[in-house]
């Protein structure tokens, strides 16, 4: 039987407890006297802990399907209070999963379950004596004392075997979180094999033999600017005046790796054929026209100007679009090295620029990771869902950290914090995507160039899915992307009725599914792999019940009171109900909470409004003293902002007044004023796409949108009727009066 402990406190930590001991250093600017009578007081009644391996976040850490972590004994506190540094440290004594993870009062809590200690089997026996030959050669090069010899050789289990060379080895974060996630112990046991003789060749290099000429030939050979060359010998110079085992000796080590790995002066050379560039993005997306002409003019001005112009862009829309994946392909297309930044969840400035060297467990921030893997000084990274960030507030604005690094004239001499040495990022081309741009605070906006990538109608969905989805889900099943066919229509009636979104995500995953459904059905009846154009009947069959069902969220034929109401919410349009019903009273507008900003405030227009009308539209004023009207818009529980909805407002509080019902296949949008003047509004496209997907067949909207309207394809509008109106006595015409419907 399983042993589990439920609610036990837990930290999260960079540095990795791999059943070795572990020190963390507590941030000084934390430090209290009483902190320090709390962790001495877990340390003599040695507390458990759990230590978690977290790479980037503890929300990274979250989504993975096997969280392995260490169960560890806090085992001494010392405070320098000089230095004001505090200093814990604990011992694992077992593996274990978490199955159940809590964040309360900013502390983390979790449900674990002890993993057994790993024995060593007959199979094992062969691989075991490997590895001690191994560390015995790896000895050659490293002293250790005969104690940690003998506890090798004498170790009875995997996890004391892997506890002892580790410290002997002093194994970076990297080997030891692979050694404690591992389940198999086969494979724990081959992972030790494969590091020990990696530190050998290591040791047997000339970094080995003689690592402060290592790193001077290195440093040299970078020709670094006067200042960065002066910081680096400094460090050379207590490299060479501390000794291999001391703490601070491979923290200068991890330092000068990482300095040397920087591409200080690799720039890698661009493509400057603007055809071949055209070519390769619209091969992998449909449509963008606005950011693959921007992506073309870079080109063209790079050839004119001889110049690398540094470019910062916001990719902003719905998600499915293709915002992260277009990024890649303008990579290939430019010919530049490619890093994938993901902000979401990211809630301390320390992931993008860095952790002071002294913390345990300290490294640089994602932005220099990413240009040291991107392997160029001119790569690009992307910075995916800018929008996702947060900050804490102890630690940092994340958000202030970028507005240095987008800004053109700082990012030239960037400085890291693990580094504090200037490094230039005025040739990356950072490229941001967004799904709701209002999230992002104005300062930042104002340092990008901001691009909408805006959803797809029904017909460029179908394009889409035939000349791109349906080959690229065949290609990563791994068969001929032409062996299953879908019709036109097929693929429509798939859209319509089993996804429901401006980009094409959904629509991805159905298609998938399909294929994979068509081949797994052959594998099954034991037939070979044939092409197949899939009927609407099959692609049912394979898909299931349908993903969209007509609900609540749109008003409903003969409904008294009740009116569709278009709106965008970050950047999808959508379409839902608005409700509005009389209850005798006196006189009080009653809301739902989710009707707030501008959007709560214009019924006081609207009720305005209509009373001035009263005599014109044949209602008795004294419904407004007899009644209580109730308000509100439920669709999905979402939170409905803008003054966008008067139009709408005002013929919904008529419909209930005069119990007309109006029709349900109609939507509307436009912004009133006191006067009944409709005006214009914004997101027009993003309207009349979710009017698309809900099947309206008709939407009112202001005439002074009349501009924009003729700018959109016919894809867009489709079969829809678009009925202008300049005022509120034309909308009521339209809606109440049925000779003129």
């Amino acid at each position: 039987m399983k042993i589990v402990y439920k609610g036990l406190n837990a930290i999260a930590m960079q540095s990795v407890a791999t059943l070795v001991s572990v020190v963390s250093t507590i941030p000084y600017n934390n430090v209290i006297e009483e902190r320090v009578k709390v962790y001495q007081d877990k340390v003599n009644n040695k507390d458990d802990i759990v230590i978690i391996p977290t790479e980037y976040s503890i929300e990274h850490y979250r989504e993975k399907e096997e969280k392995i972590a260490s169960y560890c004994e806090y085992t001494s506190v010392n405070y320098d209070k000089e230095n004001q540094k505090l200093d814990v440290g604990f011992i694992c004594k077992n593996r274990c999963k978490i199955v159940n993870l809590d964040i309360k009062n900013g502390s983390i809590y979790v449900d674990i379950e002890l993993i057994d200690r790993q024995p060593f089997l007959p199979e094992h026996e062969k691989i075991k004596s490997e590895i001690f030959e191994r560390f015995k050669e790896y000895l050659k090069y490293d002293i250790i004392n005969v104690a940690t010899i003998e506890a090798v050789k004498n170790a009875n289990d995997i996890d004391c075997l892997i506890k002892e060379i580790a410290i002997a080895c002093k194994f970076d974060v990297q080997t030891k979180r692979k050694l404690l996630e591992e389940l198999d112990a086969s494979k724990r046991l081959e992972i030790l094999k494969s590091e020990l003789e990696t530190r050998i060749y290591e040791q047997k290099s000339d970094k080995g033999q003689n690592i402060f000429l290592y790193y001077k030939n290195k440093i040299n050979e970078l020709n670094l600017s006067a200042e960065v060359k002066r910081i680096a010998y400094d460090e050379l110079t207590r490299l060479k005046n501390t000794r291999p085992g001391q703490g601070e000796y491979g923290n200068i080590v991890d330092w000068l790796d990482r300095l040397v790995a920087l591409p200080w002066q690799t720039v890698k050379e661009e493509n400057k054929d603007i055809e071949y560039a055209k070519r390769m993005l619209d091969e992998t997306h449909y449509g963008m026209e606005k950011l693959k002409q921007k992506i073309l003019d870079y080109i063209a001005l790079r050839i004119v100007s001889g110049k690398n112009q540094s470019q910062i862009m916001c990719l902003y829309g719905p998600p499915g679009v293709g915002k992260s994946t277009i990024v890649k392909s303008i990579a290939k297309a430019l010919n530049k090295d490619f890093f994938n930044f993901s902000l979401g969840g990211v809630s301390v400035s320390e992931e993008i620029n860095g952790m002071k060297r002294f913390f345990v467990g300290a490294k640089p921030g994602r932005i220099m990771e990413g240009v040291t893997q991107a392997g160029s000084k001119n790569c690009i990274i992307l910075l995916d869902e800018i929008d996702k960030m947060s900050s804490q507030s102890n630690r940092g604005d994340p958000y202030s950290v970028l507005l240095e690094i987008l800004d053109r004239n700082q990012n030239a001499e960037f400085k890291d914090r693990y580094f504090d040495v200037p490094f230039d990022l005025s040739q990356v081309m950072f490229i941001a995507t967004a799904n709701d741009i209002s999230a992002v605070p104005d300062p930042l906006k104002n340092r990008m160039e901001i691009i909408n990538i805006e959803g797809y109608s029904l017909n460029e969905k179908v394009h889409i899915a035939k000349e791109y989805i349906l080959k690229k889900a065949l290609r990563e099943i791994g068969v001929d992307e032409n062996l299953v066919t879908i019709q036109d229509k097929t693929i429509q009636t798939i859209i319509e009725d089993y996804t429901f979104e401006s980009g094409v995500r959904q629509l991805e995953r159905a298609l998938s599914e399909i294929c994979k459904k068509y081949l797994i059905s052959l594998q099954m009846k034991n037939m070979p792999i044939v092409p197949k154009e899939i009927s609407l009947e099959e692609a049912r069959e394979f898909l299931g019940e349908d993903y969209y069902e007509e609900d609540y969220n749109l008003a409903l034929e003969g409904e008294v009171g009740v009116v569709n109401k278009l709106s965008v919410s970050g950047p999808t349009g959508s379409v839902s109900r608005l409700e509005i019903a009389l209850v005798k009273g006196n006189g009080e507008q009653i809301l739902s909470d989710n009707l707030v900003g501008t959007a709560k405030w214009t019924f006081k227009t609207v009720f305005g409004l209509v009373k001035s009308r009263c005599k014109e539209w044949g209602i008795d004023p004294s419904v407004f003293e007899s009644n209580n009207f109730y308000i509100h818009s439920p669709h999905h529980a979402i939170s409905h902002d803008g003054p966008s909805g008067g139009v709408a407002d005002v013929l919904c509080l008529i419909s209930a007044i005069k119990e007309i019902p109006i029709n349900h296949k109609y939507a509307f949008t436009g912004e009133i004023s006191l006067k009944g003047k409709v005006l214009a509004i914004g997101g027009i496209k993003e309207k009349l796409l979710a009017a698309q997907r809900n099947k309206i067949e008709t939407v009112v909207v202001p005439l002074s949108n009349k501009k924009d309207i003729d700018k959109l394809s016919n894809e867009i509008i489709g079969d829809m009727k678009i009925k202008y109106v300049d005022n509120i006595d034309e909308a009521y015409e339209f809606v109440f009066n049925q000779s003129e419907q």
